[in-house]
């Protein structure tokens, strides 16, 4: 009978030995983990407050100490992980349970490095070779478009009183030509495909002169918030003559 008992001691001695280790799978891999161990229900309330967190370390200056913080809630997850798990889930034995987070110890940093590396690269590659007929589609706008913007500029009733590239931007974004002003007030977006933006801005000093070339539209892509050099300029006169550049 004393056998028994002290079989039993020894495995609630293994069990609790075991609970108190580090669990790395939990640590690089959590909500990931948690789903496939069992452990969701205890890991949930933790892993809202890294979500919160996360979104706090993009705070300019003091982001970093969030994304501290969110560090050490992945060590506090990785503590406690074991426990969570072992209690979450009915396992064929504690043999069974430690091969099992043995497996998740070793992969889950190659795993991380892939998912928070690799895949990004990926997906932004894959993004951008989708998107590549629609760059060469906006680049072989410019001309057209930059010529549409001339007109509409000389023809404009008020166009002897543009002093500035900021006048022409506002004219014409008060009549609804393009879609909207932005930044500098001196350029507007004249077209949209996915995340590009082709950018149309304008310089003008006096009056027009093809020969000074004082009165141009540069035309250029925006990427999410880049503005990219640009790709295009079309001097003009204020009679309407153009002069294109490629860049």
């Amino acid at each position: 009978m004393n056998n028994g008992f002290e079989a039993e001691d020894n495995l609630q001695y293994s069990i609790d030995a075991e609970l108190q280790k580090f669990n790395w799978g939990a640590f690089f891999l959590n909500f990931i983990w948690a789903t496939f161990n069992g452990a969701w229900k205890e890991f949930w309330p933790v892993f809202l407050i890294m979500i919160v967190v996360c979104f706090l370390s993009y705070i300019p200056i003091l982001g970093f100490l969030f994304a501290i913080l969110n560090i050490i809630l992945a060590i506090y997850v990785g503590k406690h992980a074991n426990s969570w798990a072992w209690y979450g889930k009915k396992w064929e034995s504690l043999d069974k349970f430690v091969s099992v987070q043995k497996v998740w110890g070793i992969s889950s940093p190659f795993v991380f490095l892939i998912l928070w590396f690799c895949v990004p690269i990926i997906i932004m590659v894959a993004s951008a070779y989708f998107f590549i007929p629609y760059v060469k589609e906006m680049a072989a706008n410019a001309e057209p478009i930059s010529k549409t913007a001339v007109s509409h500029i000389v023809k404009a009733p008020n166009y002897r009183e543009f002093v500035s590239g900021k006048d022409i931007a506002n004219y014409l974004t008060d009549q609804h030509i393009y879609i909207k002003s932005i930044e500098n007030n001196k350029s507007v977006v004249a077209e949209v495909k996915g995340p590009y933006q082709a950018i149309l801005t304008f310089e003008k000093d006096g009056a027009c002169s093809l020969e000074q070339k004082n009165c141009y539209i540069s035309y250029s892509i925006k990427v999410n918030d880049e503005l990219k050099p640009p790709i295009h300029k079309t001097y003009f006169d204020d009679k309407g003559e153009v002069q294109m550049e490629k860049l």
